[in-house]
């Protein structure tokens, strides 16, 4: 294909309109040629950080996160023979779960730590420190979501402050698969609601209870409270 192009002034090409493939080619070329130590040296550099990526995850993450979870197992074994204190706080063979949230910060198991953590103070009554871990624990994905939000809901009722306890309480009950946790925790939200003479809410949550739970120990008496706040079938 001929090259045509527009003249400038001068009567010298001012730019190509068309350019057959040769031309094209050298022009890549040349411009390739210009700036290669550029181009080669951002490749290199994405290499290294992509190398360096695999190296962390790989040489430190991993065997990290599987450390934690080791030693986040020992202090479980403590959990399930009740020794909470020791739990908590390490027995001088499992370092506990407040020694492993330091320790393994960043991890899968500071984050399941702190959900233990959480649990232990609330029953130990310390409540302030129930609701600063069980706030940090990420129950996404977790078979202990539902637990959580339910413990923050019982650890703000007793430090007082309805309106949190509530607002967990309902994130507790908003798994409709649960027919374990979710009934009771939608009770307790209702039982709020009539501390707050949010009668109409609480009857609003008392129906729900009925319709998606009836076989619930938290239902079983529930066409009474119901009664009681107005309404009869």
């Amino acid at each position: 294909m001929a090259t045509r192009a527009r003249k400038s002034p001068t009567g010298k090409p001012a730019n190509f309109i068309e350019e057959d493939g040769e031309q094209v080619l050298e022009n890549i070329k040349g411009k390739y040629d210009n700036n290669k130590k550029i181009i080669n040296g951002a490749i290199t550099a994405i290499l290294v950080i992509a190398g360096a990526t695999i190296g962390y995850f790989k040489l430190y993450k991993e065997p990290r996160e599987n450390k934690g979870l080791t030693v986040l197992n020992s202090a479980q074994q403590l959990v399930a023979i009740d020794s909470l204190d020791r739990a908590l706080n390490g027995d001088g063979v499992s370092p506990g779960f407040l020694k492993i949230i330091d320790k393994y910060s960043g991890t899968k198991a500071e984050n399941l730590a702190r959900y233990y953590a959480g649990m232990i103070y609330l029953k130990q009554g310390n409540f302030k420190n129930a609701i600063s871990n069980l706030e940090k624990f990420d129950g996404d994905e977790t078979i202990f979501e539902t637990a959580a939000n339910g413990a923050l809901g019982d650890a703000y009722l007793e430090s007082g402050n309805m309106e949190k306890a509530l607002d967990f309480y309902k994130k507790a009950a908003a798994d409709p698969e649960d027919n374990v946790l979710a009934p009771t925790y939608l009770s307790r939200a209702a039982l709020i609601c009539e501390k707050q003479n949010k009668t109409d809410k609480a009857i609003e949550l008392y129906k729900r209870l009925k319709a998606d739970y009836p076989q619930s120990t938290a239902a079983r008496d529930i066409d009474k409270t119901l009664a009681r706040l107005g309404v009869l079938d």
